[in-house]
């Protein structure tokens, strides 16, 4: 069921909340909005869905530590979740966050500067390859609901790796990125852990080949709360709308309820909108 965001936003009884922020602690998903009312952060019951969500897309604002500032210029936003003035401690030049142009000297964003590495992460059968900061590997691939990855190799900045990252992408024919509904068609499946180790041993003994790389033994993700294989097809639906039923699982940016079937929505869309509790 779906609603226009002129019914959403005159909705009886719902809550207004600003969705600010969506993340993964461990194993554990986190969704924080910011109370139109009360002015303060609450967190969704990620146990069930009974909310409604607008098309339209504001700055979610920073934190400083745990205190929250929302935007003061509220200012609508598209590609990013902030604007460049509520990002501008946190990342000084918004390109350089997916591709970098410089080591640092130019942005003189710390992130530019440090150790990154490339990956290899595995969706089931489906390979992509990435890049990111080396302190932070399995954070990220948690974030973006992979199977197992396995690290291809350490750069001294984050342009050295996205370099590497476009070789490799290249050169083994492997995809930076996958469509949504292929990663959703996965789900109907439990992680072929035996394939992903062949299918990594294979792409190992390729990059050493290749690019002299040393690639490392495969590693499992295998804490989400999902349980696979999920018992039909899930159906994507779109961020805007209003979306109801009892989450069965969330992975990577995606949270499912059942409602009619197995319902997918893209999680990680909804911070900068403005969500109603009902």
């Amino acid at each position: 069921m779906f609603v226009t965001a002129d019914r959403l936003m005159s909705a009886n009884g719902g809550r207004a909340y600003h969705a600010v922020t969506f993340y993964w602690e461990g194993y554990t998903p986190h969704l924080l909005l910011y109370s139109l009312k009360e002015r303060v952060i609450e967190e969704l019951d990620l146990t069930s869905l009974s909310i409604g969500i607008s098309d339209e897309q504001m700055c979610t604002g920073s934190f400083r530590g745990e205190m929250y500032r929302p935007c003061p210029f509220r200012r609508h936003v598209e590609g990013f979740d902030q604007c460049e003035f509520c990002s501008r401690t946190l990342i000084p030049i918004q390109k350089c966050l997916f591709d970098p142009i410089c080591d640092g000297e130019i942005c003189g964003w710390d992130l530019c500067r440090r150790e990154h590495s490339v990956y290899i992460a595995f969706y089931g059968e489906k390979a992509k390859v990435g890049m990111t900061s080396s302190v932070r590997i399995s954070e990220r691939l948690i974030e973006q609901g992979a199977d197992a990855y396995i690290v291809a190799g350490t750069f001294p900045s984050r342009r050295a790796a996205r370099e590497m990252e476009k070789r490799i992408g290249s050169g083994l024919g492997i995809p930076q990125t996958h469509r949504y509904i292929e990663i959703l068609d996965e789900l109907q499946f439990a992680p072929n852990f035996s394939l992903i180790d062949e299918r990594a041993s294979v792409i190992s003994s390729v990059l050493w080949e290749k690019f002299g790389l040393s690639p490392s033994p495969v590693t499992r993700l295998e804490g989400y709360p999902i349980a696979q294989p999920l018992d039909g097809k899930p159906v994507y639906t779109d961020v805007t709308g209003f979306h109801e039923g009892r989450i069965v699982g969330v992975k990577g940016k995606v949270i499912l309820y059942r409602k009619d079937g197995i319902k997918a929505l893209n999680i990680a869309a909804v911070p900068s909108r403005i969500v109603h509790v009902l």
